[in-house]
């Protein structure tokens, strides 16, 4: 599967209608007439060189895009919106900086849903619809819907509109009493083309780049088209791993710290990580990373409560019931390089049993936050259509592909002009393949056939028959995820706190794998030994490998600019518990991907850290930063020794 396609809505020709005007603060750049690649030598010399080329296409700032949506409407006071927008970035002292001005995923999506709530609420009240609309249009209504169309297209374009764009919008507009069923016809015509043109890049503008073309680090890899920014997925295995303890042999790690290679792994075919043979050059494996806490009455709880927070377990309460007691790394994550507002994508596979369900994900001290484990509804959820009817939400699909059809051919237009630089039409190439517009809602999805198998399992996620189908599900929502640019960060956790799920291995349905990782008959201490529990946990070890396989498989599918999804995040697979006594030293932690460039793939590891060192790598790769500004390094309890891993990072 290719990575799904994506196009940017109304992007238009502009900049020359702006230029002169006040609405566009950022100002108008380059020269009429200018070179067709605009790579040449400037007229002028020396001097004229030192002045660094501007791009035609800047976007508004968001207190620009306030006060321009209060003049053009013609409401009392700016909208407020864009306080819920992915903010703005400075660029220096000012925060118009036009080469900081990115139209990130995020803020496509802001754009879009602002639109529409505009035009709903101008169009549902008389008086800002009488104020909006000219009192002099014709009565005739094909006369009145043109003579909209046209003078608020000039006004919001700041220029005649062309023929085309009449006819365009105009379609459109006849349109809106089929889209707003029951509204008013002329009114339901101005909502339909307002959400248009407070979509289009003639009004709001742009900047054409990838999304976060920003230096994450001094490491990070050139991007390329269709690129999308660094992210983490963390797939959670509970009960430790049939590692060697003192009287268990070796059946997880390979057989020799080094390289990896599809080779190598395949010699070592007897241990659990070889199922992983066909991703070996994109695999780190780390080998001796240690929690720095005891837990508080319970290893799986307390083990938990660790894995991604490298924080403390709390006092009170007490053992199954025992919490973290600060932030995990996916909320550190979410908390600096989403949209504000934007949560981890925080999901689970299996059953629920109660004495301990949920570990992974704290938004801070004792905030565990709960995960979603029916896939149906995480699809639904993820794009903010859970809650919407099936005529509500038809009705939506319909608006948004109009709008997105309409774009198609200005766009092509843009792309197509003699007067635009090398660097522009690059940047409008880089837009038009990657930033996700209004067809988020649309072209991110799954096929139908995996939607319906979705919704068939919905009763029954929580059964150890199905916990292999829901954790692949589950991964497929989380590739799409990234694909999109809906988050850059998700967790997944398989099987509750001291999962006894009942695996079935050769065709027969084995005993609860806690008990078997206890090597006894029994969720406590002592019980029957069961026959075999090794090369039965080993076998669990190898389900837990191959779904993780199956993760990578996904990113892996999705091409992009410059190498594949995987390439340009980073997958952990990682455990709470190290072994089968469930204790915390030499914990398996396996990430796939580089980052975009900031890891160093293809080998295994030893090392002697603890955890929290780890957490600081992972997302220093993906972007995130110290309070000075540098790579993270200081994540988890205040009382760990901070820094990174330098062997893995390239």
């Amino acid at each position: 599967m290719t990575r799904p396609s994506f196009s940017m809505t109304l992007l238009s020709r502009w900049r020359r209608a702006l230029c002169g005007t006040a609405l566009l603060l950022a100002g108008c750049t380059g020269s009429l007439g200018a070179q067709d690649e605009g790579d040449g030598p400037s007229p002028g010399g020396a001097a004229a060189s030192q002045v660094a080329e501007r791009s035609m296409f800047p976007r508004l700032s968001h207190a620009q895009w306030e006060n321009t949506v209060r003049d053009l409407l013609r409401l009392d006071d700016r909208p407020g919106l864009s306080a819920s927008f992915t903010s703005d970035p400075l660029g220096g002292v000012f925060d118009n900086n036009e080469a900081a001005l990115l139209v990130t995923p995020g803020l496509w999506s802001d754009y879009q849903r602002a639109a529409e709530e505009l035009a709903a609420m101008v169009t549902a009240d008389q008086g800002k619809l009488g104020r909006l609309v000219p009192a002099d249009l014709p009565a005739e209504p094909e006369a009145r819907a043109q003579a909209f169309v046209e003078r608020f297209g000039e006004r919001a374009f700041r220029r005649p509109i062309t023929d085309d764009e009449r006819g365009a919008y105009l379609a459109l507009f006849h349109r809106g009493k089929e889209l707003f069923e029951g509204e008013e016809p002329f009114a339901a015509g101005v909502r339909a083309a307002l959400e248009a043109f407070l979509q289009s890049p003639h009004f709001f503008g742009v900047t054409v780049a990838l999304p976060f073309l920003e230096t994450f680090a001094s490491r990070r890899a050139s991007a390329g088209t269709g690129d999308v920014p660094p992210f983490a997925i963390f797939m959670r295995q509970a009960n430790g791993v049939a590692q060697t303890t003192n009287d268990e042999p070796e059946m997880f790690w390979p057989s020799a710290t080094g390289p990896l290679t599809a080779a190598s792994m395949e010699k070592d075919s007897d241990r659990a990580v070889s199922e992983l043979k066909d991703h070996a050059s994109k695999l780190i494996m780390l080998r001796g990373v240690d929690f720095a806490f005891k837990g508080n009455g319970c290893g799986h709880s307390g083990g938990g409560n660790q894995c991604l927070t490298a924080a403390r377990v709390s006092d009170q309460p007490a053992g199954n019931e025992s919490l973290a007691m600060g932030e995990s790394i996916d909320n550190r994550i979410a908390t600096e390089l989403n949209p504000a507002g934007v949560e981890p994508l925080t999901l689970y596979a299996g059953r629920m049993a109660g004495y301990i369900n949920e570990v992974l994900s704290y938004r801070g001290p004792k905030q565990l936050r709960a995960a979603e484990r029916n896939p149906a509804n995480a699809y639904q959820k993820l794009f903010g259509l859970a809650d919407v009817d099936t005529e509500v939400q038809q009705s939506l699909v319909e608006r948004r592909t109009s709008v997105n059809d309409l774009v198609r051919g200005e766009m092509k237009a843009l792309m197509s002009r003699k007067d635009i630089s090398k660097s522009d039409r690059e940047r409008l190439q880089l837009h038009f393949d990657s930033i996700r517009d209004l067809e988020v809602a649309l072209a991110c999805k799954l096929p139908e056939m995996q939607v319906d198998e979705m919704e068939a399992i919905s009763p029954n996620v929580g059964k150890s028959e199905n916990v292999e189908a829901v954790t692949r599900m589950q991964m497929d929502i989380i590739a799409l995820a990234m694909a999109c640019g809906v988050t850059r960060v998700a967790t997944l956790q398989v099987g509750d706190g001291n999962d006894g799920t009942e695996y079935t291995i050769h065709g027969v349905r084995q005993k609860s794998y806690h008990k078997i990782s206890h090597r006894i008959d029994s969720d406590g201490t002592s019980g029957p030994p069961i026959e075999g529990a090794q090369e039965l946990h080993h076998q669990i070890d190898r389900i837990h490998a191959r779904l993780f396989k199956y993760l990578l498989d996904r990113l892996s599918s999705y091409e992009l600019g410059s190498g594949t999804l995987l390439d340009h995040g980073v997958a952990v697979w990682l455990n709470d518990n190290a072994d089968k006594y469930h204790g915390y030293r030499k914990v398996p932690y396996i990430l796939a991907g580089g980052a975009a460039g900031y890891l160093k793939t293809g080998q295994f590891v030893d090392v002697k850290i603890t955890n929290n060192k780890l957490l600081n790598t992972i997302g220093a790769a993906v972007g995130c930063t110290n309070g000075q500004g540098g790579p993270l390094d200081d994540f988890g309890d205040e009382s760990l020794e901070g820094g990174l891993v330098a062997p893995i990072i390239a």
